[in-house]
């Protein structure tokens, strides 16, 4: 990184229902499993590597025509196998919020944002 350059990071927060989700129920029903390692939502883990700007959880919702198309996107991207449709859509509502809205569906996927200002010139 260019000294006084910006760090950027955006991940799952520790101990957010995405990561029982995760490493869960995704890792249930992925051949290889799941288990993944998440950002702590706390600016003094970050301190280190120079002045945290921005450190906060944010919805990022991700849009579909509807269920049957949210619930058939999840399933390609975690590489979910033998897994009951409906068992996807109750996780999917219990663990990450589905929201219905006029043009369909949105999964509230949540993403946790840090911004760091490097130490050095600019």
């Amino acid at each position: 990184m260019k000294p006084g350059g910006w760090l950027h990071v955006a991940d799952v927060a520790v101990g957010s229902p995405l990561t029982q989700f995760l490493d869960g129920f995704v890792g249930r029903y992925n051949e290889t499993g799941h288990n993944g390692m998440y950002l702590p939502a706390d600016p003094a883990f970050f301190a280190g590597l120079g002045e945290v700007r921005h450190c906060a959880e944010v919805v990022v919702p991700w849009r579909f025509a509807d269920e049957a198309a949210m619930l058939g996107f999840c399933a390609l991207l975690f590489g979910l196998r033998d897994c009951p449709p409906e068992e996807l859509r109750a996780q999917l509502h219990d663990k990450v919020g589905v929201v219905a809205t006029g043009a369909g569906v949105e999964l509230q996927w949540r993403l946790l944002y840090v911004d760091i200002h490097l130490p050095g010139a600019g």
